[in-house]
């Protein structure tokens, strides 16, 4: 039975965690200290008073031979016969004007350049020395493909549909991405220290893109399954329905990226790729690109105005320090360990909403059956409130394969197993901010967990600990004379924020140490 799931829901499973963390039964009365404003006004709070139609182009498939693809190249006359470095140019010269502008991450979207890059702090939080291109072959057509790599590892992968340059692929934070032959990549997921999933890809000539075939999936509670995808194997018909959508729509119908057919592990070993993997060639430095004379920045002037005070130090005042603790400890007291603005996990957007439900206003939180639930309309205020995401019903109408051990969306709900509840004793300090422009705060913090029998005799964190500064918690943190300390200092990490008004939304999250 082909099942419903889409795929780049799976991707952003293996790049989040704070989906897989252990779910909570909320309590009849919840009085954790998220905000000053939260007490007064549990409806309604506010963020920083709060504590926590053309003709349609000859296309081919990806079996076709060799001969033929270049014949297809050659009848475009702005196609070289030996390759295609002069259609990539334009995309790498997007890549080195924004790193070499240090371009906020909202600057390298408006040049309509979407890159996995913005992942690793990069271009305007890391030097990008690291960086590199290089032309490839990955499908063997007689024609080069567009690859960005950081430190030698596969970020971007370009290909090019006899029409247009496109976005063929992108390995997201903690993923690993490896060639093999035949137009075959391998991407390693790691969901947490003993969870994974491997995900094979095909890539098809004629499209100029990359599908999922099949997975290997594996979680330390459930065992190992495994799984094609519905592009593989697919039928002349349903072929056809691609390239219609794919001409129409410049997108693909919905079902090539779900789940197709179960497999037992021997189906799976019959179709995973033998052959050793690809060694690629280091490639060169995009900081050795030379932009063209007469090469007109897609960033004006003014646009980049806000860039003046990119990277530099910020001030912090008391209020900030305040407003900053309390905007991260909603996500530190989660112990959220990543989140990436640009490529949203919905269940994690609806854990995180479950999770803040639960911690600071557990009315919200219903009981129906085995599992605990919050309404579509929670999730998407608290998604719009803290991430700055603009959700709708459809975006949330998915299903992972929902049993009695799963979180999943149903029926206007995000349902989430019933668990025995635990204490959320950390909150977040900012160590340092800077300006990174186009509106955005990188915000450095430490995540420090309350002694447990202060927190309880608190029923949650007292105010006074979303004020302290760096400096401030040092006392905190001396063992006293029971030979306990206040405070323990658990985790560090880093934050892009955008500022909205005196309130901020998540533009990116990261745990390092």
């Amino acid at each position: 039975m082909k099942r419903k799931l889409i795929a780049v829901i799976i991707c952003a499973v293996c790049i989040s965690v704070t989906g897989c963390g252990k779910k909570e039964a909320p309590v009849e009365e919840n009085v954790h200290a998220e905000t000053e404003q939260e007490a007064e006004d549990k409806e309604e709070p506010e963020v920083p008073e709060e504590e926590p139609g053309e003709e349609k182009p000859e296309e081919k498939s990806a079996g076709e031979t060799e001969e033929a693809a270049e014949e297809a190249v050659q009848d475009d006359k702005d196609v070289p016969p030996a390759g295609r470095e002069e259609l990539y140019r334009e995309i790498l010269y997007r890549y080195k004007e924004a790193q070499d502008g240090k371009y906020s991450q909202e600057q390298v979207e408006s040049m309509e350049l979407v890159t996995e890059l913005i992942q690793h702090g990069w271009p305007y939080a890391v030097a990008g020395d690291e960086v590199r291109y290089l032309y490839y072959d990955v499908d063997s057509d007689g024609n080069d493909e567009l690859i960005i790599t950081y430190y030698n590892d596969i970020v971007d992968i370009y290909g090019y549909d006899g029409k247009k340059v496109r976005k063929a692929f992108s390995a997201g934070y903690r993923d690993f991405a490896t060639l093999y032959p035949g137009g075959m990549l391998r991407l390693d997921c790691s969901i947490s220290a003993t969870d994974y999933n491997t995900i094979w890809y095909q890539y098809d000539t004629g499209l100029g893109d990359y599908f999922a075939v099949f997975e290997d999936r594996y979680e330390e509670e459930y065992g190992a399954a495994y799984y094609t995808f519905c592009y593989y194997g697919i039928s002349d018909e349903e072929r056809k329905e691609i390239e219609d959508a794919y001409r129409d729509y410049d997108d693909y119908p919905v079902w090539v990226y779900e789940w197709g057919d179960e497999l037992t592990k021997d189906e799976y070993e019959k179709i995973v790729p033998k052959d050793k993997a690809v060694k690629l060639p280091k490639g060169e430095l995009l900081s050795g690109v030379v932009l063209p004379d007469g090469y007109v920045p897609m960033v004006t002037t003014d646009a980049r105005s806000g860039q003046d005070d990119s990277g530099q130090k910020v001030e912090i005042t008391k209020d900030m320090q305040k407003k900053m603790n309390v905007f991260l400890s909603n996500f530190a007291e989660q112990r959220m360990q990543f989140y990436d603005h640009g490529r949203p996990d919905m269940y994690q957007v609806g854990y995180f909403a479950f999770l803040w439900s639960y911690i600071n206003k557990s009315s919200d939180v219903k009981t129906e059956d085995n599992y605990y639930t919050v309404s579509y309309d929670t999730v998407k205020r608290l998604a719009d409130r803290y991430l700055g995401l603009n959700i709708s019903d459809d975006d949330l109408n998915i299903c992972y394969r929902p049993d009695e051990n799963r979180s999943f969306f149903a029926k206007g709900k995000y349902r989430t197993p019933a668990a025995d509840g635990e204490s959320f004793s950390s909150f977040a300090v900012v160590r340092s901010a800077e300006d990174v422009g186009g509106g955005n705060l990188r915000l450095e913090f430490t995540i420090y967990d309350l002694d447990t029998d202060a927190y309880l005799d608190n029923r949650g964190i007292p105010s006074k600990y979303y004020s302290l500064s760096e400096e401030e918690v040092r006392d905190k943190l001396r063992i006293n004379e029971s030979g306990c300390s206040e405070l323990t200092e658990m985790e560090k990490g880093y934050a892009i924020v955008k500022k909205d008004g005196d309130s901020y939304k998540l533009m990116y999250y990261e745990i390092y140490g």
